[in-house]
């Protein structure tokens, strides 16, 4: 996929714990790493656990992490499309490939829950505005290898082709279903699968949803509001119930929930001036976290990683008054990966000069508690 380009300083408090690494280290591993720097200052601790070059050479794009494992694609160089999907073993330190693009195809946005991996296989798009990409979603057990496809589409925008997320046995996605004549508007739904029993769903389709994350049997995702802008909404997986509105600002753009934490960017449209944090089922109120924030943000069990305006990648109790801290430099984040965050783990990706487009990044996967 043509990928957008993404590009936080807050000082407060942070306790970094560095430790060997504890299984074998791939090659390149140093354990420790850049987080051996830190200095503790409080509840919030950050415990690297491994810091590694892939052993295959080449751009990383959208890296993922789930339970033991991380993820990503990867391209030969940054003008090329990506051609492999790459799933890291961190039980073992090994990674393999898992899905290699046929000619003219690309794979893209890997995701992943227990030892099931979804990515899309789609056209290569030619520009963000290339209305003429196809795709579908495919399926690898890591465990038992084979692979399957579960659903297709297009040919659809760029910007509409999906970004699959997973959880417990569950992936879902947003589509664009285009009009049904030339003069009908096209529309997006929510499309939701189960893994076991292979069943497809239509969880939403009214009210423009995207932005779409699965947790504890339920689908959130941002949707236009009822009176006017656009807000967070809640659905079930399982009941066929209506949409429940979760926050009311009208102003949502971006929005992101994992395990305990709903996270999300404001304004819905151009730079991102707010950045806002709700625990989910512990509070009614929402903390606002950065003001100053280039948005990006992803949710952790409880912590929430994004980039500031100056481009560090910040990490950040989710808790109202929670600490907050740089975890990678701007001088050494690699934006391509962009990053990751499981129930306790945050996962990024550094190089020595980021002007260098086809530097070899270091992968960084660190363990994250909140406590005193």
């Amino acid at each position: 996929m043509v990928k957008r380009s993404i590009g936080v300083t807050i000082a407060v408090s942070l306790v970094v714990i560095a430790c060997g690494s504890p299984t074998p280290s791939p090659r390149g591993a140093q354990p420790g790493g850049a987080l051996q720097r830190g200095k503790a200052l409080g509840p919030l601790h950050v415990r690297a656990l491994r810091e590694f070059v892939p052993s295959s050479s080449g751009v990383i794009i959208n890296i993922s992490a789930w339970a033991h494992s991380v993820a990503w694609a990867q391209a030969p160089n940054a003008d090329a499309l990506t051609q492999a999907i790459i799933a890291y073993d961190m039980g073992t330190g090994t990674s393999r490939v898992v899905a290699r693009a046929k000619a003219g195809r690309e794979v893209d946005f890997p995701v992943g829950s227990g030892t099931q991996l979804a990515y899309i296989d789609a056209t290569g798009a030619k520009s963000d505005s290339d209305t003429n990409v196809s795709w579908t979603i495919v399926v690898v057990d890591l465990a038992r290898g084979g692979s399957r496809v579960i659903a297709s589409g297009g040919p659809t925008y760029t910007f509409f082709v999906p970004h699959p997320v997973m959880d417990s046995g569950v992936l879902a996605w947003v589509e664009l279903i285009p009009g049904v004549s030339k003069d009908a508007a096209d529309v997006t739904r929510i499309v939701a699968y189960d893994l076991a029993s292979r069943r497809t769903s239509v969880l939403v389709e009214h009210g423009n949803p995207a932005a779409v994350s699965l947790v504890g049997g339920n689908a959130y995702y941002t949707g236009d509001s009822p009176g006017k802008g656009r807000d967070v909404f809640r659905v079930s997986l399982n009941d066929r119930l209506p949409p429940t509105q979760v926050t009311r600002s009208g102003q949502v753009g971006d929005a992101r929930a994992h395990a305990s934490v709903l996270c999300w960017e404001e304004p819905v449209t151009g730079q991102s001036k707010s950045l806002w944090i709700l625990p989910l089922g512990t509070a009614t109120t929402p903390t606002r976290v950065d003001n100053q924030n280039d948005g990006n943000v992803v949710a952790g069990g409880n912590f929430v990683l994004w980039d500031s305006l100056d481009g560090h990648l910040m990490i950040r109790d989710a808790a109202p008054s929670g600490p907050a801290a740089v975890l990678a430099q701007a001088s050494e984040l690699y934006l391509p990966a962009r990053w990751a965050a499981t129930d306790s783990l945050a996962v990024w990706a550094t190089v020595r000069n980021i002007a260098d487009l086809n530097a070899v990044p270091r992968i960084h996967i660190a363990e994250v508690s909140v406590g005193s």
